[in-house]
């Protein structure tokens, strides 16, 4: 649910009509039904959406998929194998793939699996590279006498 849509409804019914708010909130590309139930809330017909952090399902997602991928890295490693690092790579970027497709179904877990994706996206990769550059400085600068 988009909170944009809910604070431009409370900010504007004093002044335009339910329809006028409503066309423009359409004209401006938001989908209808999106619009529909930010009056549902606005209106105290129903009660505004649970943080997603609150849901089990952001948590399995924010568990789950980084699991299976270090998992399947690190099984890789044991095993010498390097089918299970390509497929550790499809798990990760098969992530972020699947939650764009289940966002508008299942926010949590969508928001949990691209939590997990930028965690490991900086652990994974960010992190060794700033690893590499600092060594890499030390031993340049030639400041290690003892």
């Amino acid at each position: 649910m988009n909170e944009d849509i809910q604070k431009y409804i409370k900010d504007n019914r004093a002044t335009y009509t339910r329809e006028a708010i409503t066309a423009n909130l359409f004209r401006a590309g938001f989908q209808r039904e999106d619009i529909e139930q930010a009056w549902a809330i606005v209106e105290g017909v129903i009660p505004p959406p649970q943080p997603v952090a609150s849901s089990p399902r952001f948590w399995l997602g924010l568990l789950l998929y980084p699991a299976l991928v270090i998992g399947t890295i690190i099984l890789g490693g044991l095993t010498n194998s390097s089918f299970l690092f390509l497929v550790a790579l499809a798990i990760f970027i098969a992530g972020i793939v699947v939650s764009a497709f289940i966002d508008r179904h299942d926010k949590p877990l969508a928001k949990g699996l691209n939590f997990a994706f930028v965690g490991m996206l900086v652990l994974l990769v960010v992190a060794p590279f700033v690893a590499i550059i600092v060594i890499l400085g030390i031993c340049l600068t030639g400041n290690y006498r003892y």
